[in-house]
């Protein structure tokens, strides 16, 4: 009689320990949309994005991949011609893809490049 609960107990260990290697352990296998060189390449949106529940001025809607470019800089004093100079510092590119949304909240993924193109910040379903 005492061998029935831990023949499922053992059972239960190994159910747990084989659905791990099953589904990859665990890892996150997430495939950027876009690449480095796409969004480089691309136009960005200035100004707002609109969401809306009337579709003739919603501009938001699940699926829709919205590229950015972050730029970092100074300003650099000019003495000779009296003004100052914008010195960019860096600059990243990423993208921000609509998962779902609604009135209450929006979820997102979205990804970060750095300078030389490697993905620096992969991340999904964010709030």
């Amino acid at each position: 009689m005492k061998r029935i609960p831990v023949i499922i107990s053992m059972l239960l260990v190994i159910l747990i320990f084989t659905s791990c290697f099953l589904n990859g352990g665990g890892e996150n296998k997430f495939t950027p949309a876009m690449s480095y060189e796409q969004i480089r390449q691309g136009a960005f949106f200035s100004g707002r994005l609109i969401h809306s529940e009337n579709a003739l001025y919603n501009n938001l809607k699940p699926g829709l991949l919205i590229p950015f470019q972050d730029i970092s800089g100074e300003w650099i004093e000019n003495p000779i011609e009296g003004c100052y100079e914008y010195n960019e510092l860096s600059s990243l590119y990423g993208y921000i893809k609509i998962t779902d949304l609604n009135a209450q909240k929006i979820v997102f993924d979205y990804v970060v490049y750095y300078e030389d193109g490697n993905a620096g910040n992969m991340f999904k379903k964010y709030n």
